[in-house]
């Protein structure tokens, strides 16, 4: 249904947000920040990125095979996963 869809889209879209944001912070040994924005800018604009982005590569890949690993482990044992 809409509604099944919606509540598992939700569900995607925080598990990637905690990851990436886990990422960002240290907890994780897999990953780290994302550096391809580091050091954008130039000095004359006042303000330089320097912090540590968002990996939200590596949290919507990570995301995906969890998800995708945890129905089909269920499909296996011959049970419904949704």
């Amino acid at each position: 249904t809409k509604e099944t869809a919606f509540i598992y889209a939700v569900m995607a879209a925080g598990l990637v947000h905690a990851v990436t944001r886990s990422c960002s912070a240290g907890n994780m040994t897999e990953c780290s920040c994302d550096m391809s924005l580091l050091g954008t800018g130039s000095p004359t604009e006042g303000w330089h990125w320097g912090g540590c982005s968002d990996d939200i590569a590596f949290g919507t890949s990570f995301s995906r095979r969890f998800i995708e690993n945890s129905v089909k482990n269920t499909s296996a044992r011959g049970e419904d996963a949704l």
